[in-house]
């Protein structure tokens, strides 16, 4: 089976309360579930987050974006 690339958005919290981040990825893996487990062990700091994940990405993203790796950060969001 080939690894697809899936669209990731990881909220974390801010300590002490307040609007916490939201973070993008796109992580390639063979399925949803598979995707969020390798991003958390890529970022152990992401092991208490909200993980969703949002589709798949298309080749339009992944050619504009030039992603070349498994795990790929978009952008951070706070």
């Amino acid at each position: 089976m080939q690894k697809k690339p899936w669209k990731i958005i990881a909220y974390t919290e801010r300590l002490g309360g307040g609007p916490g981040s939201q973070e993008y990825f796109v992580v390639r893996e063979l399925n949803p579930h598979a995707a969020i487990a390798t991003l958390q062990t890529v970022r152990t700091d992401l092991l208490d987050a909200r993980c969703e994940v949002k589709g798949e990405a298309s080749t339009d993203l992944l050619d504009w974006l030039q992603v070349d790796d498994d795990v790929f950060s978009i952008m951070v969001l706070s």
